[in-house]
């Protein structure tokens, strides 16, 4: 990936789809869980790279891109929650999101409705450490929080999951 960001900072356009084609779903899903809708996801990804080839020489080869790209959606998200006029738990139908009336069917239904149920702070930590792969450390630069912070926030959302999900073990 280092060559391609030498290669990007030097306005290489293939490079820039590289790192497109390998980020940009990652990233969507990212933002979407935060925003809960697809519009607003695609849109804010698309602003993350039109920043990062406006902004592609100040890029540095030398440190991962990726803890990179993920603060700046952070940035983005962050940015887009500032400019609403409303913080509204409900859609515009009027409707709660579907986490809060999604039905208990089976064992994955229940656990991704704990995993959203959680707190958005818990629910980021722990999606960005468990299904992203990201280290204690990445999630704190990425969240601009201390990595103490991060370690509470993921000690809390393991121990909220264990007793949401508790009926749901075979232990004696």
């Amino acid at each position: 990936m280092k060559e391609h960001i030498n290669k990007l900072i030097d306005s290489d356009q293939s490079s820039f789809k590289i790192l497109h084609d390998q980020f940009a779903e990652l990233l969507f899903n990212f933002i979407w869980r935060k925003t809960n809708n697809p519009e607003i996801a695609q849109h804010l990804v698309q602003q993350l790279f039109i920043h990062v080839w406006n902004n592609r020489t100040k890029l540095n080869p030398e440190k991962s891109i990726k803890p990179h790209l993920y603060r700046i959606a952070q940035n983005l998200t962050t940015s887009h929650f500032r400019q609403l006029k409303t913080t509204d738990s409900f859609d515009d139908a009027g409707n709660l999101p579907l986490y809060f009336i999604h039905e208990d069917i089976d064992l994955e239904d229940n656990i991704r409705s704990a995993i959203e149920a959680l707190p958005s702070a818990q629910r980021d930590v722990f999606y960005m450490s468990k299904f992203e792969g990201f280290k204690q450390k990445e999630i704190a630069d990425i969240l601009n929080i201390s990595v103490n912070s991060v370690e509470n926030q993921m000690g809390t959302a393991l121990k909220t999951l264990r007793a949401k999900l508790q009926h749901l073990l075979l232990l004696p």
